[in-house]
């Protein structure tokens, strides 16, 4: 068991700053707040991980976590940890059904009724008596406001146990006095309302001393210190938010969620906890109620000078208590089911207990209230476009570094064999020039550095790190290199007019200093800006940072201190808030990429753009402001340093747009009918377009490829960038067409001039880069903002890439070249599109994704990652083709191992798509993980899914006749054999289409669940698109499959395939023999889904033979692993082959996704997953951080293997789909949360989640395919409205007891009958 409570006295002080760094807000009520310490003395008011603890009589809180919202609060004030000494300890595993009992002071409480209480006494001498009574005195206000009848802060603060309301107010001016009370309330009720303004006056201030109302403010950026502040730029509003609470009865069974998926304390169950030693008893904890959410009378109990007020509080909302519960509840004490694991040695006798209850209670609440904080949301969002529920990150802010996952002893002994093979492997495809799929021993370190990146589907990408900078380069056909080139950044100049003499320092904002003859003027925080008006430093980069590797642009000012910036992020939108380096003035950057559902066309273009609004909130001084974009002549590759690249400025408009088609329909006949589809589509719609000028950067990209028959080949396929600026009016555009970026003396140039007026030279200087010195180019815009206006300035990155071309020299071009062509030097072109068509793009974002967002029963964190998990359909190395240029050399391959060839003839060709397993393994389209992360390519672009599906049905009918080593084995093996379907299509090191399975660790023609999968995705597709054409099509590759996994696999003619004994499925080092839980169940399901398929196209023969293998496999099935509570991990009688997969269900949850019929019951279904859920999920770790692969019965994780003790974030994310198909839908989403808290708020693994990770946050596979199934959940709530497995099993049970009962009826006619006659 994990010491929660640090029973063990351990010193955790050097990690208390990572630990208590951030917090989210979730709560529409916004009385919570981040490392704002209340210090009373002797009382210390502290909530950590959602518990109340006593310590030496000391009443701690500490928030940590609270909730998974994107909000943040400056994290500067130092946080007191305490250590806790218990006298009794229960060692069971903490459960979700019961509470561990530390001490007799441990109470369970959560951080909403924190929020709220208002009388908290808390006594030296008999401290439970005093939280009891005080847990009776909740008071749940509905306005924002204290109902309680305060006192002057200065009449209480030498008064013992009085009630005290504290207002610490954070502004641009303080009086430190004002912040006094806190140092003076010994054993006081203390409730703190930070109130944070930027605009005020006198009469606000005289709140300090009169508590009778509360201003509740945040504000993202508030730089509190202890308990002063220094907030000098500070924009807030003051909102008031309306909040309905109810009162409802703690179950253990049960998580209630408010709107904002926090729970609800029940004034009940605090009542009548007894001020004695009652608290320490388990069995107040062990027997949870199946109480639902009832509307009770809340009394709330003011204390002054000892009497007692009690006010009565009507709710707002009625819940019928009639409603359904959680499917959890089917649990009285799960204690007993741990106790029955242990102290059973047989199967039959594990557990016992039934699902009975579960038939009559369970419930259809919804999953969360209506959000109520609409102004909240515009108040934090500084009245930008930013969704509420994207995430966020201040940049001043810092993740622990990423570790990669170490495997035991034991495990590496193991697998000495396969090292030394794959080192082998490694060795031979670096000395031959191609890339090898893999490479353990020089695995890349991004570090938790990324952000939402720029670009379009399978065009290529970039990503902008949440920092600023960019840091991931995605432009060299699938291999991904992870490079910071710090050329490239956005620059800030700020120059006040200073001819008005009410300019100064000072924020506009705050009146003359002579109005506040109590406040000093205390302006210190500028982030490495000067703001006087002799300043000669008038830019600052906007990154704030240090050059990692070109330490010759230290030159520039690299100030920026980042505590006054904050950066979100919702993909394919990210946004970055500069309320820095000068006070007064506001930055917001909105970044869009045209990645937008069903869309086919805009999705490809590879861009992105940066729009930039700018505010001047001084009230008496105009600033001249200029922005500008540096770029380096790059691709992130060794090429950067080859030289021969060189820039050039260009101006473009309507006119050059329609010369440029011209010329491209003279060069190219064919180009005729792309043209005349451009000019119908949004990007050349007519109107007013804004021309555009830049800077075009050519890059010499020089590839070296080794063909199939050996030989070396160098191609110089086109390249080039354009970075671009709308030209509008009172918009002054300047440039530098050329400077060194190693070149000390040229950067100095460079930021000298732009620090003297915000503009450039405008030089033109085209020469060629040399060899080892690169070179770049900048832009740069300046306007004049009048004081309290705003301005926008639109920037661009696009590039013009044509071809993708692979390490065996195989080439395609790539999809946006339907639309703007081949032949190269297009960027111009689609930087005037993008900037011209950004607002049309964003709206159609907007309206994608504002659904969900909108959805009341979602729960914030889920919106948040669902769709930053989206990143990878564009930074996981995505290809999109659009046909192939002539290849000059004969293939190597014989015609008949080839796919069919593309169609580009057809209006309607939609091209290859492919997307690599991860950036760490390069295989394209690696099926075995398709099979969890489709999901969201079929919900969002089907027709990518078909062509995938298409592809993956030519290959299995491929056969290469070629034997290659396995690593895992050593033993020769088939690439490929006819029948088999493939593992993937292809390495990007090799020859994707052309080569596939380039997978070489297992003999992937035995595995056991690729045959399923296929069948199984080919159906689930067809429920998208309804095409009877598409199932024709694949039919027959689906009943060769079938037939060939029913011959070869299936040993004991029982109808369920069995394992070899190897690892022979997707868990690739984890073995199994015999029949499996994971590739049986995926069997089952594959022949119940062949049947439907047959069905459909009235193969009524083929329907009958697959029924009849399903109805015999499902008994044989449930037979042989079925122990009474949960299906074994495989059949054998091996140590551990009664262990719990997390992943045992996989092909259940597929038939219910599909709406068909299961091969379980539904008590069966619902007895794993709670088993499941008890034991991989909240067994595992101090935190939900995922479902653990494999736990053992006793409690412990299996260590069978590395894969067997990791986490796998796409399978439990569709372990999480699977609960919501039974209606566990608070377990499911406590899954969820702990997962992206995990990856988002504790680890930093945003826009790259890894594949796997333990408990510590060590990983394997950053960047991984897998995590898409987050769909899959989005899937399971929107089929369960129209197929239910729950009431479809009702009514196959009424069907069943009414059959036996005719039975029984003709029975006793037919004795009648007998007697009669």
């Amino acid at each position: 068991m994990d010491d929660l409570f640090n029973l063990k006295g351990e010193d955790n002080s050097n990690n208390i700053e990572d630990d208590y760094e951030e917090i989210s807000f979730t709560d529409s009520n916004p009385n919570k707040f981040k490392n704002t310490s209340i210090n009373n003395n002797n009382n210390n008011y502290n909530n950590n991980n959602r518990n109340f603890y006593n310590n030496n009589n000391t009443f701690s809180f500490n928030s940590n976590n609270i909730d998974d919202e994107d909000y943040f609060i400056s994290s500067n004030t130092p946080t007191t940890t305490t250590t806790t000494t218990s006298s009794k300890i229960n060692n069971d595993i903490n459960f979700h059904f019961n509470f561990d009992v530390y001490d007799n002071s441990t109470v369970h409480i959560n951080n909403k009724t924190l929020s709220s209480i208002d009388n908290l006494s808390a006594s030296n001498n008999n401290i439970i008596n005093n939280i009891s009574s005080n847990f009776g005195s909740i008071n749940f206000n509905d306005n924002g406001e204290n109902n309680n009848n305060s006192t002057n802060n200065s009449d209480n603060n030498n008064n013992n146990n009085s009630n005290t309301t504290n207002n610490v107010n954070s502004f641009h001016y303080y009086d430190e006095s004002l912040l006094s009370d806190l140092n003076n309330n010994n054993n006081n009720n203390t409730t703190n309302n930070v109130n944070s303004f930027h605009y005020y006056d006198e009469s606000l201030l005289s709140n300090l001393n009169n508590n009778s109302n509360s201003y509740n403010n945040y504000s993202i950026f508030n730089n509190s210190n202890n308990k002063t502040s220094n907030n000098n730029n500070t924009t807030t509003t003051t909102t008031t938010t309306t909040s309905t609470n109810t009162n409802t009865n703690i179950n253990t069974n049960i998580n209630n969620y408010n709107s904002n998926g926090v729970d609800l304390l029940n004034n009940t169950f605090a009542n009548s906890m007894p001020g004695d030693n009652s608290l320490g008893n388990s069995d107040l904890f062990d027997e949870p109620s199946s109480v639902l959410p009832k509307t009770t009378t809340s009394t709330t109990t003011t204390t002054t000078n000892g009497q007692q007020q009690q006010q009565q509080q009507q709710p707002h909302q009625q819940q019928n208590q009639n409603s359904k519960i959680s499917s959890s509840s089917i649990f009285q004490s799960f204690s007993s089911i741990k106790h029955a694991i242990l102290n059973t040695s047989t199967a039959n006798g594990l557990l016992n207990f039934s699902t009975d209850k579960f038939w009559k209670d369970l419930g259809e609440d919804p999953l969360l209230d209506q959000d109520q904080a609409p102004e909240f949301e515009k108040y934090l969002r500084l009245g930008e476009d930013i969704p509420q529920y994207a995430w966020a990150r201040r940049l001043d802010n810092n993740y622990p570094e990423h570790k990669h996952f170490q495997v035991s002893m034991w495990q590496g002994l193991k697998l000495v064999g396969m090292g030394y093979r794959m080192w082998k492997y490694v060795k031979k495809e670096n000395s031959s020039g191609r890339v090898p799929i893999m490479d353990p021993f020089n695995l890349p370190k991004p570090g938790p550095i990324m952000g939402v990146p720029i670009g379009g589907i399978g065009s290529g990408s970039i990503n902008r790190g949440w920092k600023g900078d960019f840091v991931r380069w995605n432009l060299n056909s699938g291999l991904v290199s992870n490079e910071i080139v710090d050329v490239d950044k956005f620059s800030v100049y700020i120059n006040f007019d200073n001819s008005n003499p009410s300019s100064s320092s000072s924020t506009s904002s705050t009146p003359p200093p002579s109005q506040f003859p109590n406040i000093p003027n205390n302006n210190n925080n500028n982030g490495g800006f000067d703001n006087s008006i002799k300043s000669k430093q008038k830019a600052v980069v906007l990154y704030p940072g240090k050059p990692k590797s070109n330490l010759n642009l230290d030159v520039w000012n690299w100030g920026l201190k980042g505590d006054n910036s904050c950066y979100f992020g919702l993909f394919p939108r990210a946004w970055t808030v500069y309320e820095e380096p000068h006070p007064d003035i506001r930055l917001t950057c909105k970044q869009i990429s045209p990645v937008i559902p069903h869309n086919y066309q805009e999705s490809s273009y590879p861009c992105g753009v940066y729009v930039w609004k700018i505010e001047n909130n001084n009230q008496y001084s105009s600033a001249d402001i200029s922005l500008m974009l540096t770029w380096q002549n790059s691709i992130g590759t060794q090429s950067d340093q080859d030289g021969g690249h060189f820039n050039k400025y260009f101006t473009f408009g309507d006119n050059d747009s329609t010369k440029q088609q011209q010329q491209q329909q003279q060069q190219q006949q064919q180009q005729q009918q792309q043209q005349q589809q451009q000019q119908q589509s949004p990007s050349s719609s007519s109107g007013n377009k804004k021309n555009i000028k830049g800077i075009t950067l050519i890059h010499k990209k020089e590839q070296k490829c080794t063909l199939p028959n050996g030989n070396t080949k160098v191609f110089n396929d086109p390249m080039e960038y354009s970075i671009a600026v709308m030209d509008e009016t009172d918009v002054e555009i300047s440039f530098c067409e050329r400077f060194e970026t190693t070149s000390r003396l040229d950067a100095a140039n460079l930021w000298y001039t732009f620090n003297k007026k915000g503009e450039l030279e405008n030089n033109k200087d085209s020469r060629p880069s040399a060899p080892k010195k690169p070179i770049g180019a900048a832009v740069a815009a300046k306007v004049k903002v009048a004081a309290g206006s705003s301005r926008t300035i639109v920037f661009c990155i696009a590039w013009d890439a044509p071809i993708t071309r692979f390490q065996m020299g195989s080439a395609y071009y790539k999809r946006y070249t339907k639309f703007y062509g081949n032949q190269g030097g297009n960027s111009q072109r689609i930087a005037f599109d993008a900037i011209n068509n950004w607002k049309l793009w964003d709206n159609q974002i907007i309206q994608w994704q504002q659904p969900i967002l909108s959805d009341p029963e979602l729960p914030p964190f889920y919106k948040m990652a669902l769709f930053n998990e989206l990143y990878y359909l564009v930074d996981g190395g995505t290809v999109w083709t659009h046909g192939s240029p002539i290849d000059p050399l004969p293939t190597c391959y014989p015609t008949k191992t080839q796919l069919k060839q593309e169609d580009t003839s057809d209006s309607n060709h939609i091209g290859r798509f492919a997307y690599l397993e991860s950036l760490e393994y390069l295989m394209y389209n690696t099926y075995d993980v398709i099979f969890y992360a489709s999901f969201a390519l079929t919900m969002l672009w089907p027709l990518l899914e078909i062509s995938l599906q298409y592809d993956i049905a030519d290959a299995t009918l491929l056969d290469y006749g070629i034997n290659w080593e396995g690593i895992h084995s050593g033993h020769l093996m088939p690439r490929k054999k006819q029948g088999t379907v493939p593992h993937d299509l292809g390495n990007p090191g090799e020859d994707p289409w052309k080569r596939v399975n380039s997978y070489c660790i297992q003999d992937v023609s035995r595995w056991k669940d690729l045959p399923s999968k296929f069948v199984l995705q080919v159906y689930r597709d067809y429920l998208v698109m309804e095409d009877k054409n598409f199932l024709l099509q694949c039919y027959n590759v689906v009943e060769g499959v079938i037939q060939r996994t029913l011959e070869h696999f299936d040993l004991d003619h029982d109808g369920v395939v069995d394992n070899e004994g190897f690892p022979d499925q997707t868990y690739d080092v984890w073995p199994a023999t015999g029949c499996s839980a994971y590739s049986g169940g995926l069997w089952l399901a594959a022949l119940k889904v062949a049947a439907e398929i047959a069905k459909i196209l009235g193969f009524n023969e083929d329907e009958s033979i697959y029924n009849a293998i399903f109805e015999k496999g499902a008994k044989s099935y449930n037979k042989k692993l079925w122990n009474g509570h949960y299906f074994d991990y495989d059949s054998s009688k091996n140590a551990h082959s009664n262990s719990i997969m997390s992943d045992m269900l996989a092909g259940h949850w597929y038939l219910l996704s599909c709406g068909l019929k299961s091969y379980m019951t539904f008590d069966q279904a619902l007895s794993s997953l709670s088993i499941i859920n008890e034991y991989n999920v909240r067994s595992y770790g101090k935190e939900i951080c995922g479902a653990v692969n494999g736990m053992r019965p006793e409690g412990t994780v299996d260590t069978t293997c590395l894969q067997s003790s990791e986490v796998w974030i796409g399978t439990s994310f569709s372990l999480a789909a699977t609960m919501i198909l039974h209606h566990m839908d608070s377990d499911a989403w406590d899954l969820v949360k702990g997962i992206v808290n995990s990856s988002y708020q504790k680890w930093g693994f945003q826009y790259q989640t890894p594949e796997a990770w333990d408990q510590n946050g060590c990983f394997r596979a950053a960047a991984y395919m897998r995590p898409l199934s987050i769909w899959s959940i989005q899937w399971a709530l929107q089929k369960r409205k129209y197929f239910d497995f729950y009431d479809e099993s009702l009514k196959s049970q009424q069907q069943s007891n009414n059959n036996n009962n005719n039975k029984n009826d003709n029975s006793n006619n037919n004795g009648s009958n007998s007697l009669l006659n």
